[in-house]
């Protein structure tokens, strides 16, 4: 039951949040918005315009991409835990982990290091393309954690974020609107990431 528990409440809210974010970032880059809705309109136009199957929706490289990178640059859960199983010295330092020690870390912080990242500060998904992650440490990227105790439901949270995009995106497009804020600033009292004033886009219909 705790388990469950886990990925409805834990997955669902975080995946929403994600997708919300990703709406904005379209909103706010048509070049980007444009070219995911062309692979999408090929995928459904393969498909005999049904929905694309399981193994499609995992095979389109620029809807990972755009999901990856909107859980990089806007990641839900910003804090990170583990406890230490053994001693370890951190690399070019005095400081020494104990067997049992607590530890937390920011994903945010390490989501924009201009060492493990081309555009830091930008909404760039060729960040995830296949030449820049064979570039990158893989453990730089945090919005799962990592490792034997990464995130249970992150395959679960990846899929269903990439069939709601599919479906939204095949009829909608996004514009910044009236309430639409730039730049944004992170709730200090919010647990998740989420923004001061929420997050504002106008959907437009693609075809009448």
């Amino acid at each position: 039951v705790a388990t469950a528990m886990v990925l409805l409440v834990a997955g669902y809210d975080t995946t929403g949040m994600t997708l919300s974010y990703l709406a904005y970032e379209l909103a706010n880059n048509p070049d980007i918005q444009t070219k995911l809705q062309e692979e999408i309109d090929e995928a459904f136009e393969e498909a005999g315009d049904k929905f694309p199957d399981y193994n499609v929706i995992q095979s389109l490289p620029y809807l990972d991409m755009v999901t990856h990178e909107t859980l990089r640059y806007h990641p839900p859960v910003g804090m990170n835990f583990r406890n230490c199983e053994k001693e370890y010295k951190l690399p070019q330092s005095d400081i020494v982990l104990q067997r049992g020690d607590a530890l937390s870390y920011n994903a945010r912080h390490l989501h924009r290091l201009p060492e493990h990242w081309s555009h830091p500060d930008q909404f760039y998904p060729e960040h995830f393309s296949k030449e820049e992650k064979a570039n990158r440490n893989p453990y730089v990227f945090q919005a799962f954690g990592q490792g034997p105790r990464a995130c249970i439901g992150m395959r679960f949270a990846l899929l269903e974020a990439k069939v709601a995009v599919m479906a939204v995106m095949k009829q909608l497009s996004f514009r910044p609107g009236t309430k639409t804020q730039l730049p944004l600033k992170i709730d200090s009292n919010s647990q998740l990431a989420y923004p001061v004033g929420g997050l504002w886009v106008k959907a437009e219909k693609r075809f009448d």
